[in-house]
């Protein structure tokens, strides 16, 4: 478990980094639908594959290795700005291990809350980049913390989260490269 463990988080922590982690997504199944979004896209010799399954986007990555794995994105729109709620296949799993006592941290959080931007070449990701919002997200909203450790983990209703969002519309403001890029390829 340790390797796969490690695995996953060299080679796709890109997608699970940098941003707020919860125990349930902004939406539990698509409220908003971007075509513009479905198709190939590449970042740092992987790729992506975006693709609509109705109530969620599948995605798809592949190293240059030919690992895959697989992540489920859902989408709902706040205030105007789209927001992608993702996670890694393999996460339900791995909820006894992020709770587990014996782990002195959040190993595989369930989901990721990102903003999501797409233009006709390129896809954007968007964390969070101010830290005193970030403190109060979880503050406001309610999280889990285990002891010892610095890690926070949301735990809070999707409805919760959207209406935090609605009342911090600038919380994912491009600041300082707050996002991860990618260069559709097909």
């Amino acid at each position: 478990m340790k390797q796969l463990v490690s695995l996953f988080m060299i080679a796709f922590g890109i997608l699970l980094s940098g941003c707020i982690p919860s125990l349930t997504p902004a939406t539990e199944k698509n409220e908003t639908f971007l075509p513009d979004a479905e198709g190939l896209w590449e970042r740092n010799q992987t790729r992506y594959r975006i693709e609509s399954c109705g109530e969620f986007y599948a995605v798809v990555a592949e190293n240059k290795e030919g690992k895959k794995n697989f992540f489920k994105m859902t989408l709902t729109t706040v205030g105007g700005e789209t927001y992608a709620s993702l996670t890694f296949d393999g996460d339900a799993p791995g909820l006894k291990q992020l709770l587990n006592e014996d782990s002195r941290s959040f190993l595989l959080p369930l989901w990721r809350i990102y903003r999501l931007q797409v233009s006709e070449e390129e896809l954007r990701l968007y964390w969070m980049a101010d830290e005193s919002l970030l403190r109060t997200c979880f503050r406001d909203l309610g999280s889990i913390q285990k002891a010892g450790s610095k890690d926070r983990i949301l735990n809070t209703s999707p409805q919760q989260l959207k209406a935090w969002l609605a009342g911090h519309p600038g919380a994912y403001a491009e600041k300082n490269g707050n996002f991860f890029s990618f260069r559709r390829i097909r």
